[in-house]
């Protein structure tokens, strides 16, 4: 078990430890004004609500639990936020069953960033895509109008992103196959 675990000391010697195999989230979209799209828009995941617990804890791609995950828009005016969190929270999450989030969309002025534009989306919850096709574990997905449109968007949006492996854990079925995808048009 020990191998499995990463301790980090706290005060007073309480030790803390998470699994080193954080679940993965991505949430990739569009920024758009006037019709047009925005590059180099700052736009910032500030939450995600899920049933039980208030809000997801969130860690970057580092690991680091951190409040807010921020990216910029590219040419097109598309981003794609990466986001990890931690598997122990795994029965709230699949609880929740389309967890509710929050995106802050900043776009560029001359001297900084304009006020946000709050957009709020669902995640859906999704599994490692191999580990189906293998028969290892059975699809928890349900084909509803919701997960296909948000499947549909990312999958367009997310061309072109340097995309982590998502959906091909490999080994065993484990509480890692489990992942958050979500999709955003935000128009300002």
């Amino acid at each position: 078990m020990v191998g499995s675990w990463r301790f980090v000391a706290r005060n007073r010697g309480v030790y803390s430890g998470r699994p080193t195999q954080m679940n993965p989230g991505m949430i990739c979209g569009e920024v758009v004004s006037a019709g047009r799209p925005v590059s180099e828009a700052l736009v910032g995941l500030n939450h995600v609500e899920i049933r039980n617990r208030g809000r997801l804890p969130l860690y970057n791609e580092r690991g680091t639990l951190t409040p807010n995950i921020y990216g910029k828009t590219n040419s097109k005016g598309w981003f794609a936020l990466f986001f990890q969190w931690d598997p122990i929270n795994l029965g709230d999450v699949g609880d929740t069953e389309t967890p509710p989030y929050q995106l802050n969309a900043m776009l560029p002025t001359g001297d900084g960033y304009g006020p946000p534009t709050v957009y709020r989306g669902t995640l859906i919850f999704v599994v490692s895509l191999r580990a189906i096709a293998d028969g290892r574990i059975q699809d928890p997905r349900k084909p509803d109008s919701i997960a296909s449109n948000t499947l549909r968007q990312a999958y367009r949006y997310s061309r072109g992103f340097p995309i982590p492996r998502l959906f091909l854990s490999p080994g065993r079925p484990s509480p890692e196959y489990y992942a958050l995808l979500g999709a955003a048009e935000i128009l300002t």
